[in-house]
């Protein structure tokens, strides 16, 4: 059995990826662990000794407090309802990088929300969205607004060793949904380019992949995928590196914004480090 750890803001639990969790336990049962952040941002409440009573500023920290307890509440409820074996981790107070590190340590997979995600203000959920997807030691699934329920699998493959390494995650975290069609892309830019170690790769899609379509495209992966991935939404696209260039290109904050924002395929990140 496998372990996947959810990692939420605390503020709210986004049903769609609750019941996209439930669907992909139902594939192959997994222990769920829930990594809490508390994000109340204790610097921006002012100072008791410049107000003229603390009250009410006790009050707002109380009712975050209440809200995060509340979050937690409900993903045990909805574990316990769906027979989902979970763990709680509360985690610190502030966002703190090296939380998220050791629970990427010690997992197989980690699942964040693009709609809720540390959303609210004043978090810059853009940027802990990609402190996210540089920083773990595993591999990475954001799950968007619309997720459904996948039926197909996409891969963007360029020859080097960032894109296969996240085909191998794929095939190693989700043995079963390789038995779905997948759609293997080569961007090149010029009609005579070739896809690059091509029998290799074969022989190893061969022995994981019962329906594979190899694929070259003639567009700029960027703008091709931000164009795709919106209409996609039971498609499971697995992001490696694109068009010879690293991986760390893709974590701009243009795509982590994308992905919260716009796309509505859900997307399986992993790269080496």
């Amino acid at each position: 059995m496998k372990k996947f750890v959810f990692i939420s803001d605390g503020n709210a639990l986004s049903t769609t990826t609750f019941n996209f969790i439930h669907w992909l336990h139902e594939q192959e049962a997994f222990l769920l662990t829930g990594a809490f952040f508390n994000d109340i941002n204790y610097g921006l409440l002012i100072p008791s000794a410049f107000a003229s009573s603390a009250d009410p500023y006790l009050e707002v920290t109380r009712g975050e407090k209440e809200k995060f307890e509340a979050t937690i509440h409900r993903f045990e409820t909805l574990c316990t309802k769906h027979h989902i074996e979970h763990r709680i981790h509360r985690e610190s107070e502030h966002w703190d990088k090296n939380d998220l590190v050791k629970e990427s340590r010690f997992t197989d997979l980690i699942i964040v929300s693009g709609q809720h995600f540390f959303a609210t203000p004043p978090n810059n959920s853009n940027h802990l969205l990609s402190e996210v997807l540089s920083s773990a030691e595993c591999p990475v699934l954001v799950v968007p607004d619309e997720a459904k329920p996948i039926k197909k699998v996409a891969f963007g493959y360029d020859g080097n060793k960032d894109s296969m390494y996240a085909l191998k995650m794929f095939c190693n975290v989700f043995p079963t949904l390789t038995a779905l069609p997948v759609d293997i892309d080569y961007f090149v830019s010029k009609t005579d380019d070739e896809i690059p170690d091509l029998d290799y790769l074969e022989e190893f899609v061969g022995r994981h992949f019962t329906n594979a379509n190899f694929r070259e495209r003639y567009f700029d992966p960027r703008t091709y995928l931000s164009t795709w991935l919106k209409g996609h939404n039971d498609t499971m696209y697995i992001c490696g590196s694109y068009h010879r260039s690293a991986l760390s290109n893709m974590f701009k904050k243009s795509f982590a914004e994308d992905i919260i924002k716009e796309h509505a395929a859900t997307v399986f990140i992993a790269h080496t480090k």
